[in-house]
């Protein structure tokens, strides 16, 4: 590491302040979101179909739209 960096990160962590309380709470989050069973299901084929279509197909009709005006 360089110089900079070293003091960049010396007068970051000289500002923050760590709760237990809130890091416990982080910790907590953190694992909730981990789970794979709070992940939910993965996309249908018509869901996927509605992203191609709400992502693509729209904003190309716009833009031709767009340049022929």
């Amino acid at each position: 590491m360089t110089e900079q960096t070293n003091f960049e990160l010396n007068s970051v962590s000289g500002q923050l302040t760590v709760y237990p309380e809130e890091s416990q709470s982080l910790q907590a989050i953190l694992n909730e979101m981990s789970d794979e069973s709070n992940l939910g299901e993965d996309f249908t084929k018509k869901e996927y179909i509605y992203l191609v279509f709400i992502g693509l197909i729209v904003p190309l009709i716009l833009m031709v739209w767009g340049w022929l005006l």
